[in-house]
């Protein structure tokens, strides 16, 4: 006697498993892809805003009161006291100012690098 075995279930299951195997893996980048350009989206959104604070801030008037400050101050017209407190404020919004060009470089950077 002599027997043969055609294992043709057997067969189809590895071929549909490695068919869902496969489906899978697609989805999975078109979901990587996905999320990358929403990240990319998002950071040219975040920069946008930020390039439209820094044009709205005014350095040059901040650094002109800056200026008009110390002259008060030598012509004697204010205090030291007064000074200083009005320079600090002028001197956290130029921080604030350099902070926000920092984020967006970095941004800039950032969308620059996943650009290539």
């Amino acid at each position: 006697m002599v027997g043969v075995s055609f294992p043709l279930y057997s067969n189809s299951s590895n071929v549909k498993a490695a068919r869902e195997r496969r489906q899978s893996a697609e989805l999975q980048v078109q979901q990587a892809q996905h999320d990358a350009e929403a990240e990319l989206r998002t950071s040219y959104e975040q920069l946008q805003g930020l390039q439209e604070v820094i044009d709205h801030s005014d350095v040059k008037l901040l650094q002109e009161s800056l200026a008009l400050f110390k002259k008060a101050l030598q012509q004697g017209e204010i205090t030291a006291l007064v000074y200083y407190v009005e320079i600090n404020s002028i001197y956290e919004k130029l921080q604030r100012h350099i902070d926000l060009h920092c984020q967006s470089v970095k941004l800039l950077a950032e969308l620059h690098r996943n650009e290539l």
